[in-house]
């Protein structure tokens, strides 16, 4: 109905019912006339908008609140309508999340992280000299973007030639040290084990706190993230150098501590680039024992030295 029509029509009848309702004459023209501006909409839009007005008039008077009825409505319905418009041009169908890094876990480790996370899981044996049943490459690759359901397929080492019993054990305690970062079984330490990071003292850890990987912090974060780096490798992980001398080399320049200068140590180092002319230090361990063969000290050194920087020949790994 034309809103001008149902005033000029119902004027008078709306100001004797605002009166019926006990609205004082002075004030009755205000409050009629702001609620047929509020009804303009719903007298537009009805065959018989009486109902309705002198509806909204009572509430008005009576000081009740508004249901906004009309406006709030078609407010809400433009809303919804506005987020589904977005949701439609804005959705994206969701990406898989990146296969986890599976450096330093064996086999059942890795196939426990990967069906856990959804995967399908089938391992294969790869002659390899590293320690048996150390996982050494998955396909898809760590850091692929893969939809859970999908199946990995694990390479798993399987030692197969007498000339990898050499540096067998060096490099199974190395490995054995990576686990433990990474979750896994802690390896034999000495009742007190000192922590020395770039050659400061960092901690001094009783071997209950050594064999709690929580007790670790920093030292551990360092090489978790050395460790977990996605690299231009065939398997995408980072490579383990280990090496075992009396004394080993300065590690990219930075002096042994000062009670290990002529201590042999077990040396592994994660390797994550394959740039030739990048010649950052990669983070580098030392692992001193007793006599006992029980880790007492072990001393980290950060990849700290910028692209670019030569290390002196003298102070490189052998």
């Amino acid at each position: 109905m034309d809103h001008d029509e149902y005033v000029a029509a119902r004027y008078g009848r709306l100001l004797e019912y605002a009166a019926e309702l006990g609205c004082p004459e002075k004030v009755a023209v205000d409050q009629v006339d702001w609620v047929l501006e509020e009804q303009r909409r719903h007298i537009a839009k009805a065959d018989d908008p009486d109902p309705g007005v002198r509806e909204a008039l009572a509430r008005h008077i009576a000081g009740e609140p508004e249901p906004r009825t009309s406006l709030a409505s078609y407010a809400a319905v433009g809303v919804v309508l506005v987020l589904v418009a977005a949701a439609v041009v804005l959705w994206r169908p969701r990406e898989p999340p990146p296969l986890p890094s599976l450096f330093g876990y064996d086999a059942a480790t890795a196939t426990r992280v990967l069906s856990d996370a959804g995967y399908d899981v089938v391992t294969l044996a790869e002659e390899s000299c590293e320690p048996r049943g150390l996982v050494l490459a998955a396909d898809p690759v760590p850091g692929t973007r893969v939809r859970p359901g999908r199946t990995v397929t694990l390479s798993s080492s399987a030692p197969n030639d007498p000339r990898c019993l050499a540096d067998h054990d060096a490099r199974a305690a190395a490995w054995e040290f990576v686990g433990f970062v990474r979750g896994g079984e802690a390896p034999a330490f000495a009742a007190v084990v000192t922590v020395y990071l770039d050659r400061e003292p960092l901690a001094l850890l009783s071997g209950r706190d050594a064999a709690d990987s929580r007790s670790w912090t920093e030292p551990l974060v360092l090489i978790e993230r050395a460790a977990t780096q996605v690299v231009g490798t065939r398997s995408a992980m980072p490579r383990l150098d280990v090496s075992m001398a009396l004394p080993l080399p300065l590690p990219c320049g930075v002096a042994l501590p000062a009670s290990y200068e002529d201590r042999e140590s077990l040396r592994f180092s994660i390797v994550g680039s394959t740039d030739l002319d990048d010649v950052r230090c990669p983070l580098t361990v030392d692992l001193y024992r007793d006599a006992a063969d029980q880790i007492e000290a072990v001393s980290i050194f950060q990849s700290t030295r910028p692209a670019g920087q030569r290390v002196p020949e003298s102070a490189s790994d052998s």
